[in-house]
């Protein structure tokens, strides 16, 4: 056993993701292979906001390298306890106010009875539409269905996906379709 070792490669897949998104590096790739160019408006994560839901080992890399790329950090901790690269803690109570002030939300918690299914069609709501959502933590923290409607209604940007209800994820789900 050895807790947080793999802390530092998901957290800087997590930084992956968000360049990715914030850079369009797919659409770009989709360009090239199509031997087309069209500029696209990508943007800088500094100065953009990272809320990480679950600050302990991968939340806290993830904070040190979003830290480390001029965002804003943003945490939430059952215990409500400062974690050393995370600007402000907030309460399990707050999640709302988590998503609507993230342009980058980070899904770092234990699958428990508290968090399954904690991010549904209000907290998806309660985000802007240009946030991103990355979970690299269990697939049924988040209710997939409600998900997957607010991606195919572009009511958040995108979903950076490390993890899914049902894995592997069955050839017949939409989001395997989806270009968000």
């Amino acid at each position: 056993n050895s807790p947080g070792a793999s802390a530092p490669s998901i957290a800087q897949h997590v930084l992956g993701m968000m360049l990715s998104a914030s850079k369009h590096f797919a659409e770009f790739r989709e360009q090239q292979s199509r031997r087309e160019w069209k500029q696209l408006p990508g943007s800088d994560l500094s100065g953009k906001t990272c809320g990480i839901i679950g600050t302990g080992q991968i939340g806290g890399e993830v904070a040190r390298l979003a830290k480390a790329c001029g965002m804003t950090t943003l945490g939430i901790r059952r215990s409500g306890k400062p974690a050393r690269h995370v600007d402000e803690m907030l309460p399990p109570s707050r999640l709302r106010t988590l998503l609507r002030r993230s342009d980058f939300v980070v899904i770092a918690c234990p699958l428990t009875r508290e968090t399954e299914c904690m991010i549904g069609a209000p907290e998806l709501a309660a985000m802007p539409p240009h946030a991103v959502l990355i979970n690299v933590a269990r697939g049924r923290i988040v209710d997939e269905a409600e998900l997957i409607a607010a991606l195919q209604e572009r009511r958040i940007a995108a979903a950076c996906l490390d993890v899914f209800t049902v894995e592997p994820l069955p050839e017949t789900s939409p989001l395997w379709d989806l270009p968000n």
